[in-house]
């Protein structure tokens, strides 16, 4: 019986081991976006616990929104607590598929909601200052070509680091690089990947970065999209 008296011990504790989630899988809650619009690019959380997120506009020739989930207003199966901000349009902006390809949150200084878009707009809103339907709050700049734009992501200090995914092979070669842009929408664009070190590499030629994130001291890694010429890589500036 102490033999028996043991081992149902041993039990319990095992039991108490395994966490409650491994006894059932649990059920996932979806929220549908209003209008049945489709998703853009890209997903964050603010300071608050709002889901922030890239939409698109009713056709792609719209300038495409942030949408934004309130989750204490949101309910499974509905799209309560969903609403839209439309992205400031810009002049000359190519006026078709205009996508938005990232979102990141920055907490520093009251905190803001960064994007980029397709058509080589970047920029950020201001949750405190925006209204839904409107592009109040909201300020954007737009890059020299319109390079299509990939990832985005905010190091300690602040600065919003992006990728600018498509590129030409005409000067000013814009496009095909890593580049950062500051609260006053300063950008400051590192050297393009086909024009390193002051020469020519054609093996970088169209590298399409896309994914970025901050490493240690602030350092920004990101990858290379395209299969050939080479890709399919890590790196960092």
């Amino acid at each position: 019986m102490k033999g028996l008296g043991r081992l149902t011990a041993v039990l319990i504790a095992l039991a108490l081991m395994v966490p409650a989630a491994a006894a059932a899988d649990s059920t996932p809650e979806y929220f549908p976006l209003p209008e049945g619009r489709s998703l853009g690019g890209g997903m964050t959380v603010d300071g608050a616990g709002d889901v922030w997120f890239g939409a698109n506009g009713a056709t792609f020739a719209d300038v495409p929104p942030l949408g934004r989930l309130v989750p204490a207003l949101a309910s499974n199966g509905s799209s309560g607590g969903i609403s839209y901000y439309p992205t400031p349009g810009v002049a000359e902006e190519p006026c078709c598929a205009r996508l938005i390809r990232d979102v990141a949150w920055d907490p520093t200084d009251g905190g803001r909601v960064w994007f980029t878009r397709s058509t080589g707009v970047v920029g950020f809103g201001v949750p405190g200052l925006m209204s839904a339907g409107g592009s109040g709050g909201m300020q954007v700049t737009t890059l020299t070509g319109f390079p299509d734009l990939g990832g985005i992501a905010i190091d300690s200090k602040g600065l919003a680091w992006f990728a600018e995914t498509s590129a030409y092979n005409l000067p000013p070669y814009p496009g095909n690089r890593i580049a950062s842009i500051n609260r006053t929408l300063g950008v400051h664009e590192l050297p393009d990947l086909w024009h390193q070190v002051g020469s020519t590499d054609s093996s970088r030629y169209d590298a399409k970065p896309t994914g970025i994130a901050i490493g240690k001291e602030d350092v920004p890694w990101f990858t290379e999209a395209t299969a050939g010429l080479p890709g399919y890589r890590i790196a960092r500036p």
